[in-house]
């Protein structure tokens, strides 16, 4: 779950702040401190700006849910 964010203008946003993030995407975080921690973006986040600091998953083939169970599966951590 994504508990918080920032509204502002792109030209606004930090460096770091190069992920365009869509309905249906996981992300994970790889910042120490949040290692490995995992959200799903839902249509309120579409369109959202993620930091570098997070992977970014979205795929044609597997479901978003699935692919949200497997980030947060014991393999993938």
């Amino acid at each position: 779950m994504i508990e918080s964010s920032s509204e502002m203008l792109g030209k606004e946003a930090p460096s770091r702040a190069r992920r365009v993030l869509k309905t249906g995407d996981v992300i994970v975080s790889s910042v120490e401190g949040s290692l490995g921690k995992v959200a799903f973006v839902d249509s309120a986040q579409d369109g959202y700006l993620a930091s570098t600091g997070f992977f970014q998953f979205r795929s044609k083939e597997i479901l978003p849910e699935a692919l949200l169970m497997l980030a947060k599966s014991i393999v993938f951590n």
